[in-house]
């Protein structure tokens, strides 16, 4: 008899088999997809993107003169010449890299560096995270574009183990750069807010200043518990009021002061800005480059990252258009008068460039704008915040972090996070930056490293996406890279002149929160591999339980591993000390793939074990998702245990056995007996035709009292009871088995390794949140198995 293929949605018995997903719900809500939002709907998405993703770069004009010219400009020549640098480089890194070329470099509708990584990770062998599956690359969202032949430079990029630890380490250091930028975003952007004060206070002293600031940032990071949900719905209208604002300022500033301003959109000023000036103009480019900050998603869960890149990392939760729509029609437009207002201002008023925008404000409307100005910069600080949340939660996911509480703030919008140890950590940073530094000059030297910084680690990846995942010539690619990379590098070479100024500050934090990254994946690394090394394989499971002793006890139980394969060496050690086991036996595997989300109907791969009512299942994530727990699992997880009974394909592997295997089937032959006790045996019973015509499968079950007596059922009635098992034993109650392993670095290492190992690992191990929290599991019924592994 032809078993049928599993429908799309259910588990498979095989990783070989898993679902086309062909003429079912998921495939057309991928043909949905491929068409694309309406028109209206781009409009509303492009929208709410100003609020979520503009904030940062909105409130740039606040702090950018000020930080670009230390000291007034010597003649109007320098003004015209900044304000072309700012210009121009809005317009080549904001407009020309990001919206026409970067938001194309889109790993399944999602953005940033990690979407980046991994989708190389998919079209190359290079990946460094752990416990990925051959059955993972049938993933509908697993999408890569198959090419004939690899390049020179994938196969390179796979030879070369050094090269795969140097790209895991520059992302890492992206990412350590994002959470950087979550300190310096609110103080540099809620700082210059309130300075705006003194202008018309020009006694207030700046201590008055800083404690102002100090108190609104408290304000700030005490409210993230709330949620961004419960201010969401203002932050599109601040932001286009705050753009709509600073553009009519502009345009006033230039018919006023200075209508022949416009002739900065030569590049000729620029490039003679910097010959006239040498290095002082080579300088002053720490300044320019704060005009292309922008803040990040607050929305979704996935890597962000400062700085224009933003409008890439949150390509998730809104469509390439609206992006584009946004930036070009609204915020490009916008910010171009208001740099132009400014720079039209300063030619009649050098000596204010130190308070450039607050003092180009007319004075009827000054502390209205005050209010919207203070109000901006809460966007744009509440977006950074929630940001450095995402990169946290993302980092975790992927085995880069330890793991940290992860509170959610909506039951709708899965990006909504909250982070208690991370936003009390950033909120004392915050602060600090603001009292030590004191002016947003000062902070400001530190804020475009990061910037930059980011915005390189972009342009090499997206460089080798042109390559190994566009196909496209490698001359494209270096033609990429050479450009656009050159242009960053004379940027990054600015603001890194600053380092003793206080661009130190992003380099040291950076530098701290990336050596944790990197002992935690390398203790991870080097405890995954002890798993691999003595895991039990499937085919010794019948020695393992052949001991007399063993017995099976009512209920479900849940063996929680970190391997996807083969049986983890707790269970070993379990069970040689506890002679036990559960009626069900399921080995869990929890794992985070490399790609953004898994589709639901895509979530469980399961399959049935050597052992009667022993199942594998291997429960896979997208790096932005966020593990299902408690009691909504537990009924999941049986729900598909009860569909992969009901399957063919699971009776196809349910055949002749020995005391304690399925065996597999050989028809057609006469079925074996033995003296197995209530074992269900296959009766290989087929006959010749097309399907219809075939008789439907039975079975014969040998009864425990009379070994020769046997009972011919059919495949449902088998099912049925198979299925009426299953339920009795959830009935009778869950239990959840996490090996609670001790690591130290084995006799004879390096005292480097037992150093990592013994102290630094072990350290985090036991600062970070464990298992058992982390999926929600009640202690009422945990059982936690002791290990040590000599790593």
């Amino acid at each position: 008899m032809e078993s049928s293929s599993p429908p799309r949605g259910t588990t498979s018995a095989s990783e070989d088999d898993q679902p086309e997903g062909e003429g079912t719900a998921d495939a057309v809500s991928s043909q949905f997809q491929k068409a694309g939002p309406s028109g209206r709907d781009v409009l509303k998405l492009a929208y709410q993107s100003l609020g979520v993703i503009y904030g940062d770069m909105g409130t740039s004009p606040l702090y950018v003169f000020s930080n670009t010219f230390e000291i007034p400009p010597h003649s109007t020549n320098d003004i015209v010449g900044a304000v072309s640098l700012i210009f121009w480089t809005l317009t080549v890194i904001g407009l020309i890299k990001y919206v026409m070329i970067v938001l194309s470099a889109d790993d399944n509708g999602e953005g940033g560096t990690a979407a980046l990584y991994t989708l190389l990770c998919r079209h190359v062998n290079i990946s460094l995270l752990i416990s990925q599956h051959k059955s993972d690359k049938k993933l509908a969202n697993y999408k890569t574009k198959k090419h004939a032949s690899h390049s020179r430079l994938e196969t390179c990029m796979e030879r070369s183990p050094m090269l795969h630890k140097l790209l895991l380490v520059v992302v890492m250091a992206g990412s350590c750069m994002v959470i950087g930028d979550g300190i310096l975003t609110p103080a540099i952007s809620v700082l210059s807010a309130v300075e705006g004060i003194q202008v018309v206070a020009t006694s207030l002293h700046q201590n008055v200043v800083v404690l102002i600031t100090c108190l609104i940032l408290i304000g700030l990071f005490v409210l993230q518990r709330f949620g961004t949900a419960k201010v969401g719905f203002l932050f599109a209208p601040v932001v286009l009021l705050w753009l709509g604002l600073i553009s009519g300022i502009g345009i006033y500033n230039i018919v006023v002061h200075q209508p022949s301003i416009f002739r900065a959109f030569s590049p000729h000023y620029a490039i003679t800005f910097l010959i006239r000036n040498k290095k002082n103009g080579w300088i002053m480019l720490g300044g320019v480059v704060l005009s292309i900050t922008v803040s990040v998603d607050n929305f979704k869960i996935f890597v962000q990252a400062a700085g224009t890149e933003a409008m890439f990392a949150d390509l998730g939760h809104f469509s390439q258009r609206s992006i584009q729509i946004a930036f070009a029609g609204v915020v490009y437009p916008s910010l171009v008068l208001a740099y132009f207002g400014q720079a039209a201002y300063l030619t009649k008023n050098p000596e204010n460039v130190a308070d450039t925008f607050f003092k180009s404000v007319p004075k009827p409307i000054f502390w209205p704008m005050l209010v919207i100005a203070t109000l901006a910069t809460i966007v744009a600080s509440q977006a950074m915040i929630s940001g450095a949340f995402s990169v946290i939660n993302q980092s975790c996911n992927l085995g880069c972090f330890p793991r940290v509480k992860v509170i959610y703030t909506s039951t709708t919008v899965q990006g909504q996070i909250y982070i208690p140890e991370v936003n009390y950590t950033l909120m004392i940073l915050c602060i600090a930056v603001v009292v030590g530094f004191r002016k947003t000059t000062a902070i400001g030297n530190a804020y475009g490293i990061a910037v930059v910084s980011v915005m390189s680690i972009t342009t090499c990846l997206v460089a080798l996406v042109i390559v190994v995942v566009w196909h496209q010539h490698f001359l494209l690619g270096i033609l990429f890279l050479v450009f656009f990379g050159s242009i960053e590098a004379v940027y990054l070479s600015s603001v890194l002149y600053k380092v003793a100024s206080g661009g130190w500050v992003p380099l040291v934090i950076a530098t701290f929160i990336l050596s944790i990254m990197l002992i935690w994946q390398f203790g991870t690394l080097q405890k995954h591999k002890f798993d691999l090394q003595h895991m039990v394989h499937i085919d010794q499971l019948d020695e393992l339980l052949g001991d007399s002793r063993i017995t099976r006890v009512p209920g479900i139980g849940l063996f929680y591993s970190e391997t996807d394969s083969g049986i983890p060496p707790t269970f070993s050690h379990f069970i040689s000390n506890i002679p036990a086991i559960h009626q069900v036996l399921v080995f869990i595997c929890i794992k985070y793939v490399p790609v953004t989300s898994v589709l639901p109907g895509e979530r469980f791969y399961m399959k049935p074990l050597a052992v009667k009512n022993f199942y594998q299942c291997v429960v896979r994530y997208g790096y932005n998702e966020t593990p299902c727990a408690g009691e909504a699992f537990d009924d999941l997880l049986v729900g598909k245990i009860a569909e992969l009974i009901k399957q063919d394909k699971y009776w196809q592997t349910a055949g002749v056995s020995n005391s304690s295997s399925r065996g597999t089937m050989s028809p057609p032959v006469e079925a074996k007996i033995t003296s197995s006790t209530s074992e269900i045996v296959h009766l290989a019973k087929f006959a010749a035709g097309p399907p219809s015509t075939r008789p439907p499968r039975t079975y014969i079950q040998l009864s425990p009292s009379s070994p020769h007596s046997i009972t011919v059922k059919t495949q449902a009635e088998v099912i049925n009871e198979e299925l009426k098992y299953l339920y009795n034993a959830k009935e009778s109650g869950v239990v959840y088995v996490i090996g609670c392993t001790e690591v130290q670095a084995k006799p004879g290492s390096s005292w480097s390794k037992r150093f990592i190992i013994d102290i630094l690992y072990c350290v985090l191990r036991k600062n970070s949140r464990s298992s058992v929290i982390m999926l929600n599991i009640p202690t009422t019924r945990l059982i936690e198995v002791g290990m040590i592994y000599d790593i």
